[in-house]
């Protein structure tokens, strides 16, 4: 019966946007860490230089997820009757501006 509760506890998750994101962080991390590891060990310029972009990715997915927490909250002040839906928007086309500029 506990496992049945975790599997479903997971399912849950991975149907979250934001949980979908924070595995993609996850994995972008080691994948990034690997990557500088074995480029030092074989001492590969382009392995290095490919985790630290993924380590930049990471970066914009943590500002994607700050975007997404910000939007989901509710209407804070009477001027804002939008809340911070937009914010999503925003922090998509910061992303990009940042990934294009590596």
């Amino acid at each position: 019966m506990m496992a049945w509760h975790r599997l479903h506890r997971c399912v849950r998750m991975l149907r979250s946007k934001s949980g979908r994101m924070i595995i993609m962080l996850v994995l972008t991390v080691v994948i990034a860490v690997a990557e500088i590891v074995y480029g030092l060990q074989a001492r590969s310029q382009l392995l290095i230089a490919d985790g630290l972009f993924s380590f930049a990715e990471g970066i914009a997915l943590v500002g994607s997820l700050i975007a997404l927490r910000y939007a989901k909250a509710e209407r804070l002040h009477s001027k804002n009757t939008f809340g911070w839906a937009r914010l999503e928007i925003l922090a998509g086309l910061l992303q990009e501006v940042l990934l294009i500029s590596l």
